[in-house]
Protein backbone atom coordinates (compact mmCIF):
# COMPACT_ATOMS: atom_id res chain seq x y z
CA UNK A 1 0.00 0.00 0.00
CA UNK A 2 2.47 2.64 -1.18
CA UNK A 3 1.71 5.94 -2.89
CA UNK A 4 3.04 9.48 -3.12
CA UNK A 5 2.20 9.99 0.53
CA UNK A 6 4.54 7.50 2.18
CA UNK A 7 4.34 6.92 5.91
CA UNK A 8 7.35 9.22 6.27
CA UNK A 9 5.53 12.01 4.45
CA UNK A 10 2.37 11.49 6.48
CA UNK A 11 4.35 11.58 9.75
CA UNK A 12 6.01 14.83 8.66
CA UNK A 13 2.63 16.43 7.95
CA UNK A 14 1.08 14.98 11.11
CA UNK A 15 3.66 16.56 13.44
CA UNK A 16 5.04 19.38 11.28
CA UNK A 17 5.81 22.96 12.38
CA UNK A 18 2.39 24.13 11.15
CA UNK A 19 0.62 21.97 13.74
CA UNK A 20 -1.12 23.68 16.66
CA UNK A 21 -2.28 21.55 19.62
CA UNK A 22 -5.52 23.53 19.82
CA UNK A 23 -6.60 23.54 16.17
CA UNK A 24 -7.48 21.07 13.44
CA UNK A 25 -4.63 19.69 11.32
CA UNK A 26 -6.10 20.52 7.91
CA UNK A 27 -2.98 19.62 5.84
CA UNK A 28 -2.84 16.18 7.45
CA UNK A 29 -6.54 15.62 6.88
CA UNK A 30 -6.08 16.47 3.20
CA UNK A 31 -3.07 14.14 2.99
CA UNK A 32 -5.10 11.26 4.43
CA UNK A 33 -7.85 11.88 1.90
CA UNK A 34 -5.28 11.89 -0.93
CA UNK A 35 -3.76 8.69 0.38
CA UNK A 36 -7.16 6.96 0.43
CA UNK A 37 -7.95 8.14 -3.10
CA UNK A 38 -4.59 6.93 -4.44
CA UNK A 39 -5.19 3.48 -2.95
CA UNK A 40 -8.85 3.27 -4.10
CA UNK A 41 -9.93 3.16 -0.46
CA UNK A 42 -13.20 4.55 0.87
CA UNK A 43 -12.71 7.80 2.82
CA UNK A 44 -15.42 9.65 4.66
CA UNK A 45 -15.75 12.25 7.38
CA UNK A 46 -18.58 12.45 9.90
CA UNK A 47 -20.31 15.49 11.37
CA UNK A 48 -17.78 15.62 14.23
CA UNK A 49 -14.77 15.79 11.94
CA UNK A 50 -13.68 12.20 12.55
CA UNK A 51 -12.00 10.57 9.54
CA UNK A 52 -12.52 6.98 8.38
CA UNK A 53 -10.62 4.92 5.77
CA UNK A 54 -11.62 1.41 4.76
CA UNK A 55 -11.89 -0.91 1.76
CA UNK A 56 -14.55 -0.13 -0.79
CA UNK A 57 -15.47 -3.69 -1.74
CA UNK A 58 -16.17 -5.07 1.72
CA UNK A 59 -19.90 -5.31 2.39
CA UNK A 60 -20.94 -6.99 5.61
CA UNK A 61 -23.71 -6.85 8.17
CA UNK A 62 -21.10 -6.94 10.92
CA UNK A 63 -19.73 -3.62 12.15
CA UNK A 64 -16.01 -3.21 11.36
CA UNK A 65 -13.15 -3.17 13.83
CA UNK A 66 -11.46 0.21 14.25
CA UNK A 67 -7.76 0.91 14.65
CA UNK A 68 -7.77 4.50 15.90
CA UNK A 69 -5.47 7.42 16.65
CA UNK A 70 -5.67 11.15 17.57
CA UNK A 71 -6.16 13.03 14.30
CA UNK A 72 -5.19 16.61 15.09
CA UNK A 73 -2.60 18.61 16.98
CA UNK A 74 0.25 16.16 16.43
CA UNK A 75 -0.85 14.71 19.76
CA UNK A 76 0.71 11.27 19.37
CA UNK A 77 2.93 10.46 16.40
CA UNK A 78 3.61 6.90 17.72
CA UNK A 79 -0.14 6.24 17.89
CA UNK A 80 -0.66 7.41 14.31
CA UNK A 81 2.38 5.50 13.03
CA UNK A 82 1.30 2.26 14.72
CA UNK A 83 -2.33 2.59 13.63
CA UNK A 84 -1.25 3.19 10.03
CA UNK A 85 1.18 0.25 10.07
CA UNK A 86 -1.38 -2.12 11.58
CA UNK A 87 -3.99 -1.04 9.04
CA UNK A 88 -1.52 -1.42 6.16
CA UNK A 89 -0.25 -4.82 7.26
CA UNK A 90 -3.79 -6.16 7.67
CA UNK A 91 -4.96 -4.64 4.39
CA UNK A 92 -3.89 -7.70 2.40
CA UNK A 93 -5.27 -10.13 4.99
CA UNK A 94 -8.71 -11.61 4.47
CA UNK A 95 -10.19 -10.76 7.84
CA UNK A 96 -13.64 -12.15 8.67
CA UNK A 97 -14.58 -8.66 9.86
CA UNK A 98 -13.69 -5.46 8.01
CA UNK A 99 -11.05 -3.06 9.37
CA UNK A 100 -11.26 0.74 9.38
CA UNK A 101 -8.54 3.29 10.12
CA UNK A 102 -10.09 5.97 12.35
CA UNK A 103 -8.74 9.41 13.13
CA UNK A 104 -10.55 10.96 16.09
CA UNK A 105 -10.95 14.75 15.90
CA UNK A 106 -8.70 16.21 18.58
CA UNK A 107 -8.67 19.56 20.36
CA UNK A 108 -5.80 20.09 22.76
CA UNK A 109 -5.39 16.84 24.68
CA UNK A 110 -9.05 15.86 24.27
CA UNK A 111 -10.19 13.16 21.87
CA UNK A 112 -13.30 15.25 21.35
CA UNK A 113 -14.36 13.26 18.31
CA UNK A 114 -14.36 10.02 20.27
CA UNK A 115 -16.11 11.61 23.25
CA UNK A 116 -18.92 12.99 21.11
CA UNK A 117 -19.11 9.82 18.99
CA UNK A 118 -19.86 7.93 22.21
CA UNK A 119 -22.28 10.60 23.41
CA UNK A 120 -24.15 10.63 20.10
CA UNK A 121 -25.57 7.16 20.77
CA UNK A 122 -26.85 7.95 24.24
CA UNK A 123 -27.74 11.64 24.17
CA UNK A 124 -30.40 13.20 21.91
CA UNK A 125 -28.48 16.47 21.79
CA UNK A 126 -24.98 17.51 22.78
CA UNK A 127 -22.81 20.58 22.48
CA UNK A 128 -20.40 20.64 19.53
CA UNK A 129 -17.36 22.96 19.83
CA UNK A 130 -17.15 25.82 17.33
CA UNK A 131 -14.04 24.25 15.78
CA UNK A 132 -16.18 21.32 14.59
CA UNK A 133 -19.14 23.30 13.28
CA UNK A 134 -17.82 23.15 9.71
CA UNK A 135 -18.49 19.40 9.63
CA UNK A 136 -22.16 19.56 10.63
CA UNK A 137 -23.38 18.85 7.10
CA UNK A 138 -21.54 15.50 7.00
CA UNK A 139 -23.08 12.08 7.83
CA UNK A 140 -23.95 11.68 11.49
CA UNK A 141 -21.47 10.03 13.85
CA UNK A 142 -24.48 8.37 15.45
CA UNK A 143 -24.71 6.09 12.39
CA UNK A 144 -21.07 4.95 12.58
CA UNK A 145 -20.67 1.67 14.48
CA UNK A 146 -17.73 -0.56 15.37
CA UNK A 147 -17.42 -4.06 16.78
CA UNK A 148 -14.38 -2.86 18.76
CA UNK A 149 -11.90 0.02 18.89
CA UNK A 150 -8.18 -0.76 19.07
CA UNK A 151 -5.35 1.65 19.73
CA UNK A 152 -1.65 0.81 19.40
CA UNK A 153 1.49 2.79 20.14
CA UNK A 154 4.89 1.17 19.60
CA UNK A 155 7.31 2.64 22.12
CA UNK A 156 10.70 1.25 23.11
CA UNK A 157 12.14 1.15 26.60
CA UNK A 158 8.86 0.70 28.46
CA UNK A 159 6.93 -2.39 29.59
CA UNK A 160 4.02 -3.54 27.45
CA UNK A 161 0.81 -1.98 28.74
CA UNK A 162 -2.71 -3.17 27.91
CA UNK A 163 -5.71 -1.21 29.13
CA UNK A 164 -9.37 -1.07 28.21
CA UNK A 165 -12.59 -3.07 28.34
CA UNK A 166 -12.27 -6.38 30.16
CA UNK A 167 -13.20 -8.62 27.21
CA UNK A 168 -10.55 -7.10 24.92
CA UNK A 169 -7.92 -6.78 27.63
CA UNK A 170 -8.24 -10.47 28.48
CA UNK A 171 -8.17 -11.63 24.86
CA UNK A 172 -5.16 -9.41 24.15
CA UNK A 173 -3.29 -10.49 27.28
CA UNK A 174 -3.44 -14.13 26.17
CA UNK A 175 -1.54 -13.22 23.01
CA UNK A 176 1.46 -11.69 24.78
CA UNK A 177 4.65 -13.67 25.28
CA UNK A 178 6.02 -11.79 28.28
CA UNK A 179 4.99 -9.68 31.23
CA UNK A 180 2.48 -6.90 30.65
CA UNK A 181 1.00 -4.14 32.77
CA UNK A 182 -2.75 -4.83 32.70
CA UNK A 183 -5.49 -2.32 33.46
CA UNK A 184 -9.17 -3.08 33.00
CA UNK A 185 -11.64 -0.23 32.70
CA UNK A 186 -14.78 -0.55 34.79
CA UNK A 187 -16.45 2.29 32.92
CA UNK A 188 -19.75 1.23 31.39
CA UNK A 189 -19.41 0.43 27.68
CA UNK A 190 -21.64 2.88 25.84
CA UNK A 191 -21.05 1.90 22.22
CA UNK A 192 -18.30 -0.69 21.86
CA UNK A 193 -15.42 -2.34 23.80
CA UNK A 194 -11.98 -0.77 23.42
CA UNK A 195 -8.35 -1.58 24.14
CA UNK A 196 -5.13 0.44 24.07
CA UNK A 197 -1.78 -1.36 23.62
CA UNK A 198 1.48 0.48 24.33
CA UNK A 199 5.05 -0.79 24.32
CA UNK A 200 7.73 -2.41 22.16
CA UNK A 201 5.44 -5.16 20.78
CA UNK A 202 2.30 -3.03 20.52
CA UNK A 203 1.85 -3.42 16.76
CA UNK A 204 2.51 -7.18 16.70
CA UNK A 205 0.10 -7.75 19.59
CA UNK A 206 -2.54 -5.48 18.05
CA UNK A 207 -2.43 -7.35 14.73
CA UNK A 208 -2.81 -10.72 16.47
CA UNK A 209 -5.62 -9.42 18.68
CA UNK A 210 -7.54 -7.90 15.76
CA UNK A 211 -7.30 -11.16 13.81
CA UNK A 212 -8.56 -13.16 16.78
CA UNK A 213 -11.34 -10.74 17.73
CA UNK A 214 -12.49 -10.52 14.10
CA UNK A 215 -12.95 -14.29 14.00
CA UNK A 216 -14.65 -14.20 17.42
CA UNK A 217 -17.16 -11.54 16.38
CA UNK A 218 -18.10 -13.35 13.16
CA UNK A 219 -18.53 -16.66 14.99
CA UNK A 220 -20.69 -14.93 17.59
CA UNK A 221 -22.79 -13.34 14.86
CA UNK A 222 -23.22 -16.69 13.07
CA UNK A 223 -24.46 -18.31 16.28
CA UNK A 224 -27.29 -15.76 16.46
CA UNK A 225 -28.09 -15.97 12.77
Amino acid sequence: MADIHTLTDLKRIYAGPHVSPTSLNTPFREALRSYATSQSLHFFEDNLGNNYITRRERDTDIAPIAIAFPLDGGLSEPSFTSAFRVFSLLFEVSLPCNLVLVGWATLGSRLIGQELWEASAATPSYSVPSELQEFQGNPSARDVSFSAVFGASKQKGIPLRIEGSSILVEKTRRLTTGQADISQSHKKIIRTPWVSITGPEAEVVAIAAIKEYSAYIVALFDNFD
